[in-house]
């Protein structure tokens, strides 16, 4: 059996779509867990209305405390050998639990995985007569996803997960991104990973989403997830991977950094941004090339005279040589 973990909250213009998608998979083994996160949009009563028609749904309602929190839940007491994960605003192929059931059972993996979309369209297709698998370990998965820049390994909701997956494991509550932050260390100990080219998963972008919201201190969460994979694959010796996670959090101490300037008039949270931008700066400078041509973000901001006279200069040879 498959368990189907969807967190709700105030997700009602969706809901139905994404729960029916959920009802008419040609896979029928499954249950699927609602967990009303303090919706007060109509959600809540949406959620018990379909429990009462399919007795494969079971509702959990608990006060507003996050999606993390609505998920976690779902896991202490759910009770199929596979998970899933759908948001309450996504929808999902008449096939997915199949195909991806089948070709975890087929190939013996641990976690099973399909290609997504992103759009605000509410309507999708896919029909082949073919898919393409592929296996790695769960290593390499996450070589390929992070070095080559597939993307994959970042969201739990394109996957299909053997239970044993989540035997120690749950997601980081209080604060945004936990995908991010559980499914690298997921696929990291995975010893199979099968991977199909299906769109099998429709997510909906919709504009009143966490993830989708304008910039907010809230959204600094997505630093805690770059210095946990510092941390994490120091640990694990994956060089690679540690570089890579450095010049990202490199990169992402000056995005945020720049966009708190711009939206959120905190000075102090400016300056402690400064303070750790500065201070990875030090720390990488030796390792790799942190300039102008390949951080311009960075020198921008702890060398704004140096930046400036660069820019000038790059702006006077283009007028002198027309380039």
């Amino acid at each position: 059996m498959i368990s189907v973990i969807t967190p709700v909250y105030n997700s009602k213009s969706f809901l139905s779509q994404s729960i029916e998608s959920i009802l008419n998979q040609s896979y029928s083994d499954f249950e699927l867990i609602l967990v009303d996160d303090g919706s007060t949009d109509g959600s809540s009563e949406l959620c018990d209305s379909y429990a009462w028609k399919d007795d494969r749904i079971v509702v959990i309602h608990q006060a507003n405390q996050g999606q993390a929190v609505a998920r976690n839940r779902a896991l202490e007491i759910c009770k199929g050998e596979h998970i899933a994960f759908v948001d309450s605003d996504d929808y999902i192929h008449p096939k997915m639990f199949e195909i991806l059931f089948n070709n975890s059972i087929k190939k013996c993996a641990d976690v099973s995985v399909c290609n997504y979309i992103v759009g605000n369209s509410t309507s999708h297709s896919w029909e082949r007569k073919s898919i393409t698998l592929k296996e790695y370990s769960g290593k390499e998965f996450i070589k390929l996803s992070f070095l080559n820049r597939t993307g994959k390994s970042w969201i739990l909701c394109d996957k299909l997960f053997k239970r044993s997956c989540f035997d120690n494991i749950r997601l980081p509550e209080g604060r945004i991104n936990e995908d991010n932050a559980t499914v690298y260390k997921i696929i990291y100990n995975a010893k199979k990973v099968v991977d199909c080219d299906a769109v099998l998963y429709y997510y909906f972008a919709n504009q009143d989403s966490t993830v989708n919201q304008s910039f907010k201190l809230k959204h600094l969460d997505y630093l805690l997830v770059l210095e946990e994979m510092i941390e994490f694959f120091t640990e694990h010796n994956e060089p690679e991977l540690l570089e890579w996670a450095n010049k990202s959090y490199l990169f992402s101490l000056a995005e945020m950094y720049t966009k708190v300037k711009k939206y959120c008039n905190s000075p102090q949270t400016e300056a402690e941004l400064k303070r750790k931008l500065s201070r990875h700066y030090k720390q990488e400078k030796t390792k790799y090339p942190i300039n102008m041509e390949t951080y311009p973000s960075v020198i921008e901001i702890l060398k704004p005279t140096y930046a400036k006279l660069y820019w000038n200069s790059r702006a006077v040879k283009s007028k002198l040589t027309g380039k």
